[in-house]
């Protein structure tokens, strides 16, 4: 079936939208670059030399440089689809052009030109994003290419004064101070100064950035209820109310994304959550919030089931690890595959006399304060602090929406574990885990985990999360892309740094089934700088307190 007129031009438009930007980021950089090298080659000598001539006659050969310049460093900004680098395009077009008719009489450059201005003004919807003061940052790529063009522009200024008699016998410095051999010289030299102060600027200002976004109060009273009537929710969506997530809703506010900005992305935690029907529109409005800040859209942990959504969209996706989860239906401690944990829960039961507690939340002061030494003493022991993002902390207002199981030993907590639940009560999830390395028996943790299952099972919940295993189960063949080789490198030999290994086999103890997690971004180039924002953005200070 061949397509509608009209939906050949809704597709034409699209393509062209989509391509503008880069098409004139490349014409405005060359364009500049021409122009520079044009300024270093003046059209006539001038008959006097006193310096009100000088400057009448050489003044636009220094504008033309410094609009070169002003050319390539927009080019930036034209790729970025911001609105003002377009107008400002547009403008010093024209002007190139005004220069190159009534200076040289460069009708074909002048057309170059004038063509330029007016197919920046027929894409001009292309660049929807608002112009910041002080909000470019150029790449070194641009000052390479800015360098070549005025390394070029330097050697077409020597060629044009080599053509003059008194060349051979002149000082240097009369490439620069001749009123009429330096005056190929002088354009260029004004157009590397301008470029020395953008490279200046480049290191001084940083990027400004809008304020981070920030849940309103009433954000956590509206993902309680879409919450209540989600579709297949997971159980990290609750760490939505850790207080550092903004939400993105659908229009009819039965689904949210939580997502966090940092670095140079927007990066979201599982995706969406609420009415399948709406995931799709949802993950493309939110890489479009994303694209309308400059940032790259990111998923962290998307689960299998958002994998026909994000590659029909075109979003580059790779696994990062996997989740291990137990069904609790047919969950024991009996038989031979677990007879370790068991054992182990028998001796620790019998000879420390240790008990199991579940506190639902909310929780009293009290509580809280009795456990706050044990998780003191854990990340004293760890040399770290409070995570976040993919993490909750031990922060009372967050606590205040998830069970505690607590671990006693002769009348006194030394360990306990936070507990993720969803409220259709399939999923549950082990969120903190913590111990007091000094007063906890061996064997703690595979007492209060194993309790944990017991009493998830006993309570309804159909699976549990014991959390992601990084950069486990990743491709090793050789058809495997570099993403995965690499992280299966990092996972094989980065043991000083993090214990990957000791952390899937940990949880390998409860049999878990292995769910695979994903990554997802724009671009393949993104998803190491994506993985290294979520690595400092998850160690990065907490934000302020908790909403209640």
């Amino acid at each position: 079936m061949r397509p509608e007129p009209a939906q050949k031009t809704k597709i034409i438009s699209a393509f062209v939208s989509d391509a503008a930007p880069n098409l004139a980021a490349a014409i405005a950089f060359l364009a500049g670059a021409a122009t520079i090298i044009s300024a270093a080659n003046p059209s006539a000598h001038p008959r006097t030399a006193d310096a009100v001539a000088l400057i009448a006659v050489e003044a636009p050969s220094m504008i033309a440089a410094l609009v070169g310049v002003a050319q390539m460093a927009l080019a930036i900004g034209l790729r970025r689809r911001v609105d003002a680098s377009m107008w400002t395009a547009s403008a010093l077009a024209v002007i190139a052009a005004i220069y190159f008719v009534f200076h040289h009489e460069r009708y074909f450059d002048a057309a170059f030109q004038i063509s330029f201005a007016f197919f920046l003004f027929a894409v001009r919807r292309a660049f929807y994003r608002r112009a910041r003061a002080f909000s470019l940052r150029l790449p070194l790529a641009w000052f390479a290419g800015a360098g070549a063009a005025l390394i070029a522009g330097a050697f077409a200024a020597v060629l044009w004064a080599a053509t003059h008699p008194a060349f051979r016998t002149a000082p240097f410095h009369s490439l620069f101070t001749d009123p009429v051999i330096g005056r190929g010289a002088r354009p260029v030299a004004t157009a590397f100064a301008a470029v020395g102060v953008i490279a200046i600027w480049r290191y001084i200002a940083g990027i400004h950035r809008p304020p981070p976004e920030t849940a309103n109060p009433d954000d956590f009273s509206r993902i309680g209820a879409v919450l209540q009537k989600a579709e297949g929710a997971r159980p990290e969506t609750m760490l939505s109310y850790s207080g550092e997530f903004a939400f993105l809703f659908s229009p009819g506010g039965a689904s949210f994304i939580p997502f966090v900005a940092f670095g140079g992305s927007l990066i979201s935690l599982g995706g969406p959550s609420g009415l399948k029907s709406e995931r799709r529109a949802l993950i493309t409005a939110f890489c479009a919030h994303a694209d309308a800040q400059g940032l790259k859209p990111v998923i962290y942990s998307a689960p299998v089931e958002l994998l026909p959504d994000l590659l029909d969209l075109g979003l580059k996706i790779e696994k990062i690890g996997e989740n291990a989860v137990i069904p609790l239906a047919d969950f024991s401690l009996a038989g031979k595959a677990r007879e370790s944990i068991r054992y182990a829960s028998r001796k620790l039961t019998r000879r420390d006399g240790a008990k199991f507690e579940i506190h639902a939340p909310p929780h009293s002061a009290s509580l809280i304060e009795e456990l706050r030494p044990v998780s003191d003493a854990w990340l004293a022991m760890h040399k770290t602090g409070e995570k976040r993002f993919s993490l909750g902390r031990f922060e009372p207002s967050f606590l205040d929406h998830c069970p505690i199981a607590v671990a006693r030993v002769k009348g006194a907590a030394v360990a306990f574990g936070t507990i993720l639940q969803t409220p259709d009560g399939v999923w549950a999830a082990l969120d903190l885990m913590r111990y007091a390395p000094d007063e906890a028996p061996p064997s703690t943790m595979d007492f209060l985990l194993a309790e944990i299952l017991l009493w998830a099972k006993g309570a309804g919940y159909e699976k549990f999360d014991l959390s992601m295993a990084p950069l486990s189960g990743l491709a090793e063949e050789r058809q495997a892309p570099l993403f995965a080789r690499l992280g299966r490198l990092i996972y094989e030999q980065g043991g000083r740094w993090y214990n990957f290994d000791g952390l899937r086999k940990f949880k390998d103890k409860f049999k878990p089934e292995w769910e695979p997690r994903y990554l997802v971004t724009k671009g393949a180039l993104s998803l190491p700088v994506a993985l290294a924002q979520i690595a400092m953005l998850t160690n990065s200070p907490p934000p302020g307190s908790a909403p209640d």
